[in-house]
């Protein structure tokens, strides 16, 4: 398990300790992902 996996586990647990209505999303597909990020991904910014 690499640094990136590791510290989304720690931020979907820190979520769902926040947050207690989000854990009826924690294994749903969210449609339509990929297209969303390719029409909102550039909008962020970079150095």
């Amino acid at each position: 398990m690499g640094f990136k996996a590791v510290y989304l586990n720690e931020l979907e647990r820190m979520l769902e300790k926040s947050n207690k209505t989000v854990g009826h999303f924690r294994h749903h597909n969210f449609p339509y992902y990929d297209q969303l990020i390719s029409i909102y991904a550039k909008d962020r910014a970079t150095r």
